[in-house]
């Protein structure tokens, strides 16, 4: 078994004046270029461009996302043959497409580099500011151009998959959820509200629902919380709210029930129902509080991979453990912010595993796999993912972290149909909490 790892470089290189023309074939030139197409399998080059077939030049190695507006384009040095001294001064056309073919044509040129450059940056400014850029599959493919104008002769394309534009939570405790409990009016006493009895020095139960650490706290204590809120489980947490409110029977004068009574009237002053107005109008404030972790303020930051912290050193990998199973090995992602009061990382963040037979055939519209860590995992030194692969005996893997920001977007992102465009759109807003970063792992049996 071996693997490898793919980690994207940053650079930037000068691009010279764009320009593009579209011709249907190769064209024949003095130095012994052949007309029509490259070599390549089914695919050939439409060019304008005359090809000197004295370039040595293996083509794009690497295309790789670094930001929802950017990608970083690699490759090795073009010299000619037997003249290895030339690279120094061979430039390099950059293309780029949303199809596989599109950057073997003219039309698709994005940037001609200085001499010896052997990186491009492509921030898209060729295109419309309304342009969608991110959540895209791009290809792009790279030829050597000598100073006669003439071209090599090689069609290798690579993908880079954009992230999603990172999007912050949405609910900050002091505007979003503290409210709450202060304009849920008791409707028999309007004067009265939930923190009439339930606020610092007047807890009622135990229960402090003025203040974030009371809340997070719950009857417990800070360091022994026992709340109804489940930071990173929503549902669960309303959940937990109404069968607290709702405790006990009608006959215990103390049960949360009978005091909570009047909050469950139902708005017409009819027979009190369980799920009346003013539980629901906590519902989805809640829901998406504790989704979020439950946090002062909103994570404004996506997670990420600290490859170059020293205790990372040797993680990101993974290996076949048998003839049908991958096993991966991966750093913690790192979100500080993000982290709730309790201090808890575990369902903090999600590793979001895509994985295909060549990174030309990654389908990012439907990961492998997400893995949320439970508290035991999260207390390891490192995160260990298992999935089942039989399609090949290699293979390439993305992880990308994505915290809880969106969580509360209603959407099993493995198992949806992107052919639906409502659930499509959905995706793409789960999505729009992941990282940036693109780090393939190879893996061979």
């Amino acid at each position: 078994m071996s693997f490898n790892i793919k980690n994207s470089v940053f650079g930037l290189v000068a691009v010279l004046p764009l320009f593009a023309s579209c011709g249907p074939s190769l064209a024949v030139d003095s130095s012994g270029s052949a007309s029509g197409g490259a070599t390549g399998g089914n695919f050939s080059r439409q060019t304008d461009y005359g090809v000197n077939l004295n370039i040595d030049f293996a083509g794009i190695t690497d295309a790789s996302a670094i930001s929802p507006g950017e990608v970083l384009v690699i490759w090795a040095d073009a010299m000619f043959i037997d003249e290895p001294s030339s690279s120094a001064g061979m430039r390099y056309i950059v293309f780029r497409g949303l199809t596989h073919q599109q950057p073997l044509q003219d039309s698709g040129i994005v940037g001609i580099t200085d001499p010896g450059a052997l990186t491009f940056t492509d921030n898209f400014s060729d295109l419309p500011p309304t342009d969608q850029l991110d959540n895209t599959t791009w290809y792009y493919s790279v030829v050597a151009i000598d100073s006669d104008e003439k071209i090599s002769n090689n069609v290798e394309v690579s993908t880079a998959r954009t992230p999603s534009e990172y999007a912050a939570g949405s609910m900050n405790f002091d505007d979003d959820v503290l409210p709450l409990f202060s304009s849920i009016a008791n409707p028999t006493d309007p004067v009265e509200n939930c923190l009439s009895c339930h606020s610092t020095g007047n807890a009622a139960g135990g229960m402090d629902l003025s203040t974030l650490e009371g809340i997070l706290a719950g009857v417990g204590t800070p360091s022994n919380p026992d709340s109804f809120i489940i930071p990173f489980l929503g549902d669960d947490s309303f959940s937990q709210f109404v069968s607290r409110f709702t405790a006990g029977n009608l006959l215990d004068q103390n049960s949360a029930i009978l005091n909570h009574l009047p909050y469950l009237a139902a708005p017409d002053g009819g027979t009190p129902v369980v799920s009346g107005d003013g539980l629901e109008d906590l519902r989805t404030p809640i829901r998406n509080w504790a989704f979020e972790g439950a946090l002062p303020t909103p994570d404004s930051t996506p997670p990420v991979f600290e490859f170059a912290d020293v205790n990372n050193a040797g993680l990101y990998y993974g290996e076949f453990t048998d003839f049908d199973t991958v096993r991966l090995y991966l750093p913690h992602a790192t979100d500080p912010e993000s982290i709730p009061v309790n201090g808890s990382i575990a369902g903090q963040i999600d590793y979001v595993v895509y994985a295909g037979t060549t990174s030309n055939t990654i389908d990012w519209d439907h990961p492998l796999l997400v893995k949320s860590l439970t508290v035991t995992e999260a207390n390891q030194s490192f995160v260990r993912i298992d999935f089942d692969w039989v399609l090949s005996n290699d293979l390439v893997v993305i992880v990308r972290p994505m915290d809880a920001a969106g969580r509360s977007v209603d959407i099993d992102v493995t198992n949806y149909d992107s052919n639906d465009p409502t659930q499509l759109e959905l995706f793409r807003l789960r999505m729009r909490n992941m990282s940036s970063q693109e780090s393939e792992i190879l893996i061979s049996h």
